[in-house]
């Protein structure tokens, strides 16, 4: 018996199917309709919308089917304002990749995406565009999807402009929240949440009332080398705003975000997060504004300052934060300055503050310290030969001294001889 099920298990794996639209079949719709267990919807690249290849919105889809496109850029899912692009209740074991879903029009719930009840995985998709009541480009729901290189952008919503989150630990890493608008909660809108944010930017978000950024009620995210910068709010938290909250906020930057209440940076209410190794830093008109709790925050650079460990009040010396470029500068003292129980930064050096560390590794012929080799550098090279000058990342050669010998070798390298 144990031989007939593994033979009728490889039997049936050795049927899953690709099925390819618009060849084989002219709408996403139609090819997911006969799909099975296992199977992969591949769609070629294109824009696949009511008015061209008359696709019907929503796309339902179903357990076990994986959505795959050619390229975000190339495979467009449009739902021209007819309807949400995706609605996926109750599914598990899919994913959905490599493209944009955009144009999605909802009166309801989840504009690009809703999900109930659904585990998928997107990787490479943009969810661009769409519109709804709650969570403008995606709504999710008792679900936990996991999201990595996803760009949510330029979607509206009465909550969550980009996102609404309700009682699902979503796990985000490599994604982008920008451009978003909504009443409450311009980038998130979470509700009795954990969910897990690592590489996350979150960025150009608009509330109208509360929440530029975010706005967590009841929830407990994790925070881990996350941005939250030039974000907007109305009221209270241009930043975000904490309501019933204790997140765990580890080497995060939030940055030149600004509302025209209270707490530009951070609004606390009922809420006590955890923060280390972050920088908070330019947002109007204050870093904090606690209405109620007590968050705990060591090794890091608060503006206006803050009484506990390894804190600091000086300016982080950001590459150039007008143009959103928050990486450090090689006099920020931020370097090194993090929790020295933390792990050490990719370099091998002390944890720096903020979601971006230097990189101190030396990296000879570059002299102006951009990590990479070109010509600006063979330029200040010269420049520091003519005035008889020393810089032991410009001695490639390791002699003691800067000379044609050392141009010759970062040429060499650039070119890749």
């Amino acid at each position: 018996m144990r031989y007939f099920l593994i033979i009728l298990s490889l039997f049936s794996f050795s049927f899953t199917a690709t099925l390819l639209v618009p060849d084989e079949y002219s709408t996403i719709q139609s090819a997911i309709d006969v799909s099975n267990n296992g199977d992969t919807v591949l769609v070629s690249e294109g824009i696949y919308s009511p008015s061209i290849n008359g696709e019907l919105f929503p796309i339902n889809m179903v357990s076990g089917i994986h959505l795959i496109g050619s390229d975000e850029n190339l495979t467009i899912i449009d739902a021209e304002q007819t309807d949400r692009v995706i609605t996926m209740e109750n599914c598990n074991n899919n994913t959905i990749s490599k493209l944009t879903l955009t144009g999605g029009l909802s009166d309801t719930y989840g504009g690009g995406i809703r999900l109930d009840y659904s585990d998928p995985i997107l990787t490479h998709v943009t969810i661009s565009n769409n519109i709804a009541n709650w969570g403008g480009g995606m709504h999710s729901c008792y679900s936990d999807p996991t999201l990595t290189h996803v760009t949510i952008s330029n979607n509206q919503a009465s909550q969550g402009g980009g996102m609404r989150i309700i009682e699902s630990d979503i796990i985000l890493t490599n994604v982008t929240i920008s451009n978003n608008i909504g009443s409450e909660g311009g980038g998130m809108r979470v509700f009795d949440s954990n969910p897990i944010l690592t590489y996350v930017n979150i960025l150009n978000n608009t509330a109208l009332y509360y929440g530029g950024g975010m706005w967590l009620d009841f929830s407990d995210p994790t925070l881990s080398y996350v941005t939250i910068s030039n974000n907007t709010a109305d009221y209270y938290g241009g930043g975000i705003r904490l309501s019933n909250s204790n997140p765990i906020l580890t080497n995060v930057t939030i940055a030149n975000n600004k509302t025209n209440n209270e707490g530009g940076g951070m609004y606390l209410n009922s809420s006590s997060p955890i923060i280390k190794n972050s920088i908070i830093w330019d947002n109007i008109p204050e870093s904090f504004y606690i209405s109620s709790g007590t968050p705990f925050i060591t090794y890091s650079d608060i503006e206006g300052g803050w009484e506990d460990e390894g804190n600091i009040n000086d300016s982080p010396l950001f590459v150039d934060s007008e143009n959103r470029d928050f990486t450090l500068e090689s006099t920020s003292p931020c370097i090194d300055a993090g929790d020295p129980n933390s792990s050490l930064d990719p370099d091998g050096t002390r944890v720096d503050m903020g979601a971006y560390y230097y990189n101190q590794e030396l990296l000879l012929g570059d002299i102006n310290e951009d990590l990479i080799l070109n010509v600006q550098d063979i330029i200040i090279m010269i420049s520091y030969i003519l005035n008889n000058d020393y810089i032991i990342y410009g001695d490639l050669n390791q002699d003691g001294s800067l000379n044609i010998q050392d141009i010759i070798l970062i040429l060499d390298i650039i070119l890749g001889n």
